[in-house]
Protein backbone atom coordinates (compact mmCIF):
# COMPACT_ATOMS: atom_id res chain seq x y z
CA UNK A 1 0.00 0.00 0.00
CA UNK A 2 2.87 2.50 1.04
CA UNK A 3 4.81 1.72 -2.25
CA UNK A 4 1.16 2.37 -4.48
CA UNK A 5 1.06 5.29 -2.21
CA UNK A 6 4.52 6.68 -3.28
CA UNK A 7 4.05 6.04 -6.97
CA UNK A 8 1.09 7.91 -7.11
CA UNK A 9 2.35 10.93 -5.26
CA UNK A 10 5.97 10.70 -7.65
CA UNK A 11 4.13 10.46 -10.55
CA UNK A 12 2.07 13.15 -9.83
CA UNK A 13 4.87 15.07 -8.51
CA UNK A 14 6.62 14.80 -11.84
CA UNK A 15 3.51 16.09 -13.94
CA UNK A 16 2.34 18.67 -11.40
CA UNK A 17 6.05 20.28 -10.91
CA UNK A 18 6.55 23.20 -13.69
CA UNK A 19 2.59 23.75 -13.26
CA UNK A 20 3.22 24.38 -9.20
CA UNK A 21 5.87 26.25 -9.86
CA UNK A 22 4.31 28.43 -12.74
CA UNK A 23 0.53 28.45 -10.83
CA UNK A 24 2.62 29.36 -6.79
CA UNK A 25 3.85 32.31 -8.23
CA UNK A 26 1.81 33.82 -10.63
CA UNK A 27 -0.66 33.22 -7.59
CA UNK A 28 1.07 34.80 -5.09
CA UNK A 29 1.84 37.63 -7.42
CA UNK A 30 -1.76 38.05 -8.10
CA UNK A 31 -2.78 38.50 -4.22
CA UNK A 32 -1.42 41.87 -4.82
CA UNK A 33 -2.85 42.61 -8.22
CA UNK A 34 -4.74 45.72 -7.39
CA UNK A 35 -1.35 47.54 -5.52
CA UNK A 36 0.29 46.11 -8.91
CA UNK A 37 -1.84 47.71 -11.51
CA UNK A 38 -1.71 51.23 -9.09
CA UNK A 39 2.10 50.81 -9.42
CA UNK A 40 2.57 50.12 -13.11
CA UNK A 41 -0.11 53.07 -13.79
CA UNK A 42 -0.20 55.81 -10.97
CA UNK A 43 -2.09 58.07 -13.47
CA UNK A 44 -5.15 56.36 -13.40
CA UNK A 45 -5.47 56.07 -9.11
CA UNK A 46 -5.09 59.74 -7.77
CA UNK A 47 -7.37 60.74 -4.64
CA UNK A 48 -9.34 63.60 -4.78
CA UNK A 49 -11.15 66.00 -2.44
CA UNK A 50 -15.36 65.82 -3.15
CA UNK A 51 -17.15 62.88 -5.64
CA UNK A 52 -18.75 65.09 -7.63
CA UNK A 53 -19.05 63.37 -10.95
CA UNK A 54 -22.30 61.23 -11.38
CA UNK A 55 -22.64 57.48 -12.65
CA UNK A 56 -24.57 59.52 -16.08
CA UNK A 57 -21.60 61.83 -16.15
CA UNK A 58 -18.98 59.18 -15.93
CA UNK A 59 -21.04 56.63 -18.52
CA UNK A 60 -21.21 59.51 -20.82
CA UNK A 61 -17.38 60.15 -20.67
CA UNK A 62 -16.76 57.05 -21.50
CA UNK A 63 -19.30 56.08 -24.11
CA UNK A 64 -17.65 59.19 -26.69
CA UNK A 65 -14.20 57.92 -25.79
CA UNK A 66 -14.61 54.36 -26.84
CA UNK A 67 -17.25 54.33 -29.78
CA UNK A 68 -18.01 50.77 -30.47
CA UNK A 69 -17.46 49.41 -26.92
CA UNK A 70 -20.09 48.45 -24.90
CA UNK A 71 -19.70 49.25 -21.47
CA UNK A 72 -21.38 46.17 -19.04
CA UNK A 73 -20.92 47.58 -15.62
CA UNK A 74 -19.58 51.07 -13.77
CA UNK A 75 -17.94 50.50 -10.92
CA UNK A 76 -17.78 53.57 -8.26
CA UNK A 77 -15.16 55.59 -6.53
CA UNK A 78 -13.88 55.84 -3.59
CA UNK A 79 -11.54 58.87 -2.23
CA UNK A 80 -8.24 57.35 -2.34
CA UNK A 81 -8.60 55.60 -5.94
CA UNK A 82 -10.70 59.14 -6.90
CA UNK A 83 -11.99 57.75 -10.13
CA UNK A 84 -15.48 55.73 -11.60
CA UNK A 85 -14.25 52.75 -13.66
CA UNK A 86 -15.98 51.41 -16.58
CA UNK A 87 -15.67 47.80 -17.44
CA UNK A 88 -16.07 47.64 -21.30
CA UNK A 89 -15.11 44.79 -23.92
CA UNK A 90 -15.45 45.09 -27.53
CA UNK A 91 -12.80 44.29 -30.96
CA UNK A 92 -11.80 41.33 -29.15
CA UNK A 93 -10.79 42.65 -26.40
CA UNK A 94 -11.55 43.76 -22.64
CA UNK A 95 -10.70 47.45 -20.77
CA UNK A 96 -10.87 49.22 -17.89
CA UNK A 97 -11.63 52.96 -18.13
CA UNK A 98 -11.16 55.73 -15.36
CA UNK A 99 -12.72 58.62 -14.81
CA UNK A 100 -11.92 61.54 -12.68
CA UNK A 101 -14.49 61.49 -9.64
CA UNK A 102 -13.59 65.06 -9.06
CA UNK A 103 -13.63 66.72 -12.45
CA UNK A 104 -15.23 64.03 -15.05
CA UNK A 105 -11.79 64.14 -17.23
CA UNK A 106 -11.02 60.62 -18.31
CA UNK A 107 -7.97 59.40 -17.13
CA UNK A 108 -7.17 56.53 -19.44
CA UNK A 109 -7.37 53.02 -19.60
CA UNK A 110 -6.39 49.48 -18.59
CA UNK A 111 -6.19 46.92 -20.76
CA UNK A 112 -6.35 43.65 -18.61
CA UNK A 113 -3.64 41.73 -21.06
CA UNK A 114 -0.88 44.54 -21.33
CA UNK A 115 2.12 44.12 -19.94
CA UNK A 116 4.15 41.55 -17.58
CA UNK A 117 1.22 41.83 -15.23
CA UNK A 118 -1.46 40.67 -18.02
CA UNK A 119 0.69 37.79 -18.92
CA UNK A 120 0.91 36.89 -15.33
CA UNK A 121 -3.15 37.06 -15.24
CA UNK A 122 -3.38 34.99 -18.39
CA UNK A 123 -0.89 32.30 -17.21
CA UNK A 124 -2.85 32.03 -14.20
CA UNK A 125 -5.74 31.67 -15.48
CA UNK A 126 -6.09 29.70 -18.34
CA UNK A 127 -1.78 29.14 -19.10
CA UNK A 128 -2.05 31.84 -22.04
CA UNK A 129 -4.46 28.81 -23.94
CA UNK A 130 -8.21 30.07 -23.69
CA UNK A 131 -10.82 27.55 -23.14
CA UNK A 132 -8.33 24.66 -23.18
CA UNK A 133 -5.79 26.37 -20.88
CA UNK A 134 -8.82 26.51 -18.30
CA UNK A 135 -9.57 22.95 -18.65
CA UNK A 136 -6.22 22.05 -18.04
CA UNK A 137 -5.72 24.30 -15.33
CA UNK A 138 -8.69 23.10 -13.71
CA UNK A 139 -7.93 19.46 -13.63
CA UNK A 140 -4.47 20.46 -12.63
CA UNK A 141 -5.63 22.36 -9.87
CA UNK A 142 -7.67 19.17 -8.80
CA UNK A 143 -4.68 16.76 -8.95
CA UNK A 144 -2.93 18.62 -6.54
CA UNK A 145 -5.64 17.75 -3.80
CA UNK A 146 -4.42 13.89 -4.44
CA UNK A 147 -0.80 15.10 -4.68
CA UNK A 148 -1.41 17.10 -1.25
CA UNK A 149 -3.47 13.59 0.25
CA UNK A 150 -0.87 11.15 -0.69
CA UNK A 151 1.97 13.10 0.85
CA UNK A 152 -0.30 13.17 4.42
CA UNK A 153 -1.04 9.36 4.05
CA UNK A 154 3.02 8.60 3.36
CA UNK A 155 4.42 10.84 5.84
CA UNK A 156 2.09 11.03 8.61
CA UNK A 157 0.25 14.84 10.16
CA UNK A 158 3.40 15.50 12.13
CA UNK A 159 6.49 17.81 11.60
CA UNK A 160 9.97 16.00 10.92
CA UNK A 161 13.25 17.50 13.05
CA UNK A 162 13.87 20.72 11.39
CA UNK A 163 16.97 20.46 9.44
CA UNK A 164 18.13 21.71 6.42
CA UNK A 165 18.35 17.93 4.58
CA UNK A 166 15.78 17.85 1.60
CA UNK A 167 13.76 15.21 2.54
CA UNK A 168 12.72 16.79 5.94
CA UNK A 169 12.33 20.17 4.59
CA UNK A 170 9.83 19.16 1.97
CA UNK A 171 7.66 17.01 4.57
CA UNK A 172 7.75 20.33 7.08
CA UNK A 173 6.77 22.00 4.15
CA UNK A 174 4.20 19.78 3.01
CA UNK A 175 2.13 19.65 6.17
CA UNK A 176 2.76 23.56 7.19
CA UNK A 177 1.01 24.50 3.60
CA UNK A 178 -1.43 21.23 3.41
CA UNK A 179 -4.42 22.96 4.36
CA UNK A 180 -3.29 25.78 1.88
CA UNK A 181 -2.68 23.55 -0.94
CA UNK A 182 -6.17 21.76 -0.62
CA UNK A 183 -8.11 25.09 -0.19
CA UNK A 184 -6.25 26.20 -3.49
CA UNK A 185 -7.13 22.74 -5.27
CA UNK A 186 -10.60 22.69 -4.98
CA UNK A 187 -11.34 26.49 -5.28
CA UNK A 188 -8.75 26.53 -8.66
CA UNK A 189 -11.74 23.74 -10.21
CA UNK A 190 -14.33 26.66 -9.36
CA UNK A 191 -13.33 29.07 -12.40
CA UNK A 192 -13.40 25.85 -14.52
CA UNK A 193 -16.91 24.78 -13.28
CA UNK A 194 -18.46 26.94 -11.99
CA UNK A 195 -22.28 25.40 -12.46
CA UNK A 196 -21.16 21.86 -11.61
CA UNK A 197 -19.57 23.56 -8.42
CA UNK A 198 -22.96 25.27 -7.70
CA UNK A 199 -25.05 22.59 -8.14
CA UNK A 200 -23.06 20.26 -5.74
CA UNK A 201 -22.91 23.33 -3.06
CA UNK A 202 -26.52 23.31 -3.44
CA UNK A 203 -27.03 19.15 -3.12
CA UNK A 204 -25.83 19.58 0.54
CA UNK A 205 -26.54 23.03 2.03
CA UNK A 206 -28.95 25.27 1.96
CA UNK A 207 -29.36 27.53 -0.80
CA UNK A 208 -31.86 30.03 -2.68
CA UNK A 209 -32.69 29.39 -6.12
CA UNK A 210 -34.07 32.71 -6.50
CA UNK A 211 -37.02 32.72 -9.97
CA UNK A 212 -36.17 35.35 -12.56
CA UNK A 213 -37.21 38.63 -12.38
CA UNK A 214 -40.41 39.36 -14.55
CA UNK A 215 -39.94 41.43 -17.91
CA UNK A 216 -40.58 45.20 -17.44
CA UNK A 217 -42.66 47.07 -19.01
CA UNK A 218 -41.03 50.16 -21.23
CA UNK A 219 -42.86 53.37 -20.54
CA UNK A 220 -41.56 56.31 -20.54
CA UNK A 221 -37.62 57.52 -20.21
CA UNK A 222 -35.67 55.27 -18.21
CA UNK A 223 -34.42 57.05 -15.00
CA UNK A 224 -30.85 58.12 -14.93
CA UNK A 225 -28.46 55.57 -13.17
CA UNK A 226 -27.77 58.37 -10.11
CA UNK A 227 -31.45 58.21 -9.70
CA UNK A 228 -31.45 54.13 -9.65
CA UNK A 229 -28.27 54.62 -7.59
CA UNK A 230 -30.27 56.21 -5.14
CA UNK A 231 -32.85 54.34 -4.98
CA UNK A 232 -30.70 51.25 -3.96
CA UNK A 233 -29.17 53.30 -1.31
CA UNK A 234 -33.04 53.75 0.37
CA UNK A 235 -33.13 49.76 0.12
CA UNK A 236 -29.56 49.00 1.41
CA UNK A 237 -28.56 52.47 4.09
CA UNK A 238 -26.21 50.60 5.42
CA UNK A 239 -24.04 49.85 2.16
CA UNK A 240 -22.29 52.00 -0.19
CA UNK A 241 -22.94 51.50 -4.25
CA UNK A 242 -20.47 49.25 -5.46
CA UNK A 243 -20.77 48.52 -9.23
CA UNK A 244 -24.02 49.03 -11.26
CA UNK A 245 -24.64 46.73 -13.83
CA UNK A 246 -25.16 47.94 -17.45
CA UNK A 247 -25.55 45.17 -19.67
CA UNK A 248 -29.20 44.65 -19.70
CA UNK A 249 -31.90 44.72 -22.17
CA UNK A 250 -34.35 47.62 -22.46
CA UNK A 251 -37.19 45.13 -20.41
CA UNK A 252 -34.81 43.64 -17.95
CA UNK A 253 -34.38 44.84 -14.29
CA UNK A 254 -31.49 46.65 -13.36
CA UNK A 255 -29.07 45.19 -11.00
CA UNK A 256 -27.07 47.46 -8.40
CA UNK A 257 -24.41 45.84 -6.06
CA UNK A 258 -24.15 47.82 -2.40
CA UNK A 259 -20.63 46.97 -0.54
CA UNK A 260 -20.47 46.59 3.11
CA UNK A 261 -17.03 45.97 3.46
CA UNK A 262 -13.76 47.64 1.79
CA UNK A 263 -13.86 48.60 -2.20
CA UNK A 264 -11.74 45.32 -2.30
CA UNK A 265 -13.95 43.02 -0.31
CA UNK A 266 -15.73 41.77 -3.63
CA UNK A 267 -18.09 39.11 -1.74
CA UNK A 268 -19.11 41.29 0.97
CA UNK A 269 -22.33 43.00 -1.26
CA UNK A 270 -26.01 43.16 -0.98
CA UNK A 271 -27.73 43.50 -4.48
CA UNK A 272 -30.79 45.28 -5.67
CA UNK A 273 -33.10 45.11 -8.47
CA UNK A 274 -34.86 47.72 -9.79
CA UNK A 275 -37.33 49.05 -12.18
CA UNK A 276 -35.52 51.27 -14.34
CA UNK A 277 -38.64 53.16 -15.16
CA UNK A 278 -40.18 53.62 -12.47
CA UNK A 279 -37.65 53.34 -9.60
CA UNK A 280 -39.85 49.88 -8.18
CA UNK A 281 -37.12 47.72 -5.70
CA UNK A 282 -38.15 44.48 -7.98
CA UNK A 283 -35.66 41.88 -5.53
CA UNK A 284 -33.31 42.58 -2.47
CA UNK A 285 -30.93 40.06 -1.85
CA UNK A 286 -29.15 41.27 1.35
CA UNK A 287 -25.69 39.79 2.38
CA UNK A 288 -26.98 38.95 6.00
CA UNK A 289 -29.95 36.80 4.73
CA UNK A 290 -27.81 34.73 2.56
CA UNK A 291 -27.91 30.96 3.18
CA UNK A 292 -25.34 28.89 3.99
CA UNK A 293 -24.71 27.56 0.22
CA UNK A 294 -24.93 30.98 -0.59
CA UNK A 295 -22.18 32.63 1.29
CA UNK A 296 -19.88 29.31 0.39
CA UNK A 297 -20.87 29.97 -3.44
CA UNK A 298 -19.88 33.95 -2.94
CA UNK A 299 -16.72 33.40 -0.78
CA UNK A 300 -14.95 30.82 -3.71
CA UNK A 301 -13.15 33.83 -5.34
CA UNK A 302 -12.28 35.37 -2.39
CA UNK A 303 -10.66 32.49 -0.34
CA UNK A 304 -8.93 31.44 -3.44
CA UNK A 305 -7.15 35.35 -3.60
CA UNK A 306 -7.03 36.00 -0.36
CA UNK A 307 -9.58 38.29 -0.14
CA UNK A 308 -11.07 37.14 3.63
CA UNK A 309 -9.29 38.52 6.44
CA UNK A 310 -7.75 41.64 5.82
CA UNK A 311 -4.05 42.42 4.82
CA UNK A 312 -2.90 39.74 7.17
CA UNK A 313 -4.80 36.96 5.13
CA UNK A 314 -2.98 38.37 1.55
CA UNK A 315 0.23 38.69 3.39
CA UNK A 316 -0.51 34.17 4.19
CA UNK A 317 -1.78 33.49 0.90
CA UNK A 318 1.31 35.00 -1.01
CA UNK A 319 3.76 33.31 1.70
CA UNK A 320 1.98 30.01 0.99
CA UNK A 321 1.86 30.79 -2.64
CA UNK A 322 5.48 30.14 -2.61
CA UNK A 323 5.49 26.74 -0.56
CA UNK A 324 4.36 25.15 -4.07
CA UNK A 325 7.65 25.67 -6.03
CA UNK A 326 9.59 24.91 -2.68
CA UNK A 327 7.89 21.44 -2.46
CA UNK A 328 9.28 21.37 -6.14
CA UNK A 329 12.49 22.25 -5.75
CA UNK A 330 13.28 20.00 -2.88
CA UNK A 331 10.88 17.15 -4.03
CA UNK A 332 13.23 17.04 -7.10
CA UNK A 333 16.15 16.84 -4.97
CA UNK A 334 14.93 14.29 -3.89
CA UNK A 335 14.02 12.48 -7.17
CA UNK A 336 17.73 13.50 -8.57
CA UNK A 337 19.22 11.77 -5.53
CA UNK A 338 17.33 8.51 -5.75
CA UNK A 339 18.12 7.95 -9.43
CA UNK A 340 21.83 8.85 -8.93
CA UNK A 341 21.57 6.21 -6.01
CA UNK A 342 19.82 3.32 -7.18
CA UNK A 343 18.68 4.16 -10.84
CA UNK A 344 16.17 4.48 -13.02
CA UNK A 345 14.36 1.19 -11.40
CA UNK A 346 14.90 2.00 -8.11
CA UNK A 347 13.10 5.34 -8.43
CA UNK A 348 9.87 4.10 -7.98
CA UNK A 349 10.20 1.59 -5.04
Amino acid sequence: MRKSLFRIHLILGILLGLYAVVIGVTGSILVYREELVELARPDLFQPVRELRVTPDEALSVVQRAYPGWKVLTLTGPDRATGAWMAYLIGKGDARQAYVDAETGILRGHYQRKEGWLGFTEQLHFNLISGRTGRLVNGYCALSLILLALTGLLLWRPRLSQLSWNARTLHVNLGLVSLVFILIMGFTGGYFTWFQAYVDGVRLFLPARIQPKLAAVEATGERKSLAELAAAAQVAVPEAKLYRIVLGTGQKEALRISMRHGTQGEFQLVSHVALNPYTLEVMRIEKLEDRASGDWLIGNFSAVHFGVWGGPAARVLWAVLGLSLPALFITSFSLWWRRLRQRGLAGLWG
